[in-house]
């Protein structure tokens, strides 16, 4: 695992439906952390709040989860809790309200059990003195009131208060057994998250990655057998990770568990986002900042959590099934059969197996969410796929730039970010975006051709820059206004 690497992409915040795009957009401007740091909180969000009301149903016909994993790497002072309570503020709300529902259910239940108990115990003492009686006559058959009493008790232990249980979406610090007890039950749904992953790392669910691996897979059955005899058994559960953690803490956790992690497929089912930081360049005018799109963004999440609520209300075990249109289903076997060529021994997926093959299904699942929190009617579009596809490759790019055992910094790289610093530099900060080859050539850091060759090419598959040809087909380096607008420092 290599862990200083060179710097991450943008993040395609443009990938993003404009119902999502503008509250991502907004919490970017008006925080000014990181922005994969902040899209992925923005996709933490829609995890947990549709994981427990949808599933989707994949071309070969089986239901799968839209739960995501999670994981954001970032150092202190990257703003990574102020942007985790901005985007995520309802959940939090919506935990402080079954908090306090459940005390209130809690207090009438043990109001109920005192009355319970009260009459029972008079039930007994009834039958306590009908025995005596009967000790005292041996031989006598039980009175008629006897048996009216037996069936008094009988009814009664059935009218005996069952305790409310507690229901959290969110989770930290907890026990493979605490796993077991959140999920018990039918079609339940947590996620564990935290702004300083620590928690979670600390907490232990490291430690059973792999019953949370199917949790993530949407196992039909998960299911402990207790020392008593007595098990305890899941159904149809979904479970999501989602943490922000420290560069040292995310390397401590790769040396202690990192073939276990890795072997098992666990990190493969995350998305995960090493950003570059933002500190030094985060320059403001104002302290009093505008919120246009966030409220619409957490009006859909407070829509989605008060569904849940009324169906666990209502016993409803069931989720509403996402389907893809037939253009999406068309798309997806063809994705499927780019990543086995991306598999294999000449492939870009080649070094990083394990993460692309969970690339389509996690492909799928951020289009089902992409879906629900767009707004968008009837089935999953292709145009929704696509943009599920763009989020994707920006992180398993990330995957292999962080854990890809080849993924070292080459020449070419090298070179290409020197380029990259002279075009921001020498055209984007003179209002340029466009500048011909040979003069970047003649006046540029990378003289010889093949050197400029080569970093133009890993520019270009990084989606800084493009060439084309102009008047007299000279060839042109056009700068991505998407890019540079963005980049830090700018």
């Amino acid at each position: 695992m290599k862990f200083d690497q060179y710097k991450a992409e943008p993040y395609p915040i443009e990938a993003f439906p404009p119902q999502i795009r503008d509250a991502v957009e907004e919490v970017i401007k008006n925080s000014q952390a990181p922005d994969a740091l902040v899209a992925m909180e923005f996709l933490s969000a829609m995890s947990a709040c549709a994981q427990p009301v949808y599933d989707y149903l994949s071309p070969t016909g089986s239901k799968k989860p839209v739960s995501l994993n999670i994981m954001i790497i970032a150092d202190s002072g990257e703003r990574k809790t102020s942007v985790h309570t901005l985007v995520s503020k309802p959940l939090y709300e919506f935990e402080e309200f079954g908090t306090a529902q459940y005390q209130a259910e809690l207090a009438r239940y043990e109001a109920k059990l005192k009355v319970w108990e009260t009459i029972d115990r008079g039930y007994l003492s009834q039958l306590r003195k009908q025995a005596e009686n009967q000790a005292e006559q041996p031989g006598m058959e039980l009175e008629a009131d006897v048996d009216e009493l037996l069936s008094l008790i009988s009814r009664h232990h059935q009218l005996k208060p069952v305790k409310p249980r507690f229901r959290s979406y969110i989770c930290q610090n907890t026990t493979e057994r605490a796993f077991m007890d959140a999920l018990e039950g039918d079609g339940e749904a947590i996620t564990y998250m935290s702004d300083e992953g620590g928690i979670l790392v600390k907490g232990g669910i490291f430690g059973f990655y792999e019953r949370i691996n199917k949790g993530w897979d949407g196992a039909a059955m998960l299911k402990m057998d207790r020392s008593n005899g007595v098990s305890i058994v899941a159904r149809n559960p979904r479970v999501a990770v989602s943490a922000l953690v420290q560069p040292s803490v995310f390397k401590d956790l790769n040396i202690k568990r990192g073939d276990g992690l890795r072997g098992s497929g666990h990190w493969a089912r995350y998305l995960i986002g090493w950003p570059e930081s933002t500190q030094g360049y985060r320059y403001t005018d104002t302290l009093e900042y505008e919120w246009l799109y966030l409220p619409e963004f957490h009006y859909k999440m407070k829509v989605l959590l008060a569904e849940d609520a009324e169906r666990r209300k209502s016993s409803i075990a069931n989720r509403r099934v996402l389907v893809f249109s037939a253009e999406a289903k068309s798309c997806l076997l063809e994705l499927v059969n780019k990543t086995e060529d991306l598999i294999g021994p000449q492939g870009y997926y080649n070094d990083i197996k394990d993460a692309a093959s969970k690339a389509v299904e996690i492909m799928s699942r951020l289009a089902a969410l992409l879906h629900v929190f767009s707004g968008e009617e009837g089935e999953i579009s292709l145009a929704t796929l696509k943009c599920a596809v763009q989020l994707y490759n920006w992180h398993i790019r990330e995957f292999k730039r962080i854990f890809a055992e080849q993924a070292v910094m080459t020449p070419a790289v090298k070179d290409a970010q020197v380029l990259e610093k002279y075009l921001w530099r020498a055209v984007w900060d003179k209002r340029y975006d466009d500048v011909p080859k040979n003069f970047v050539r003649t006046n540029g850091p990378l003289r010889t051709v093949e050197r400029l060759d080569d970093a133009i090419e890993v520019l270009m598959r990084s989606g800084v820059i493009w060439i084309d040809k102009g008047r007299n087909n000279t060839t042109f380096i056009n700068l991505n206004p998407d890019y540079f607008f963005k980049r830090p420092g700018r």
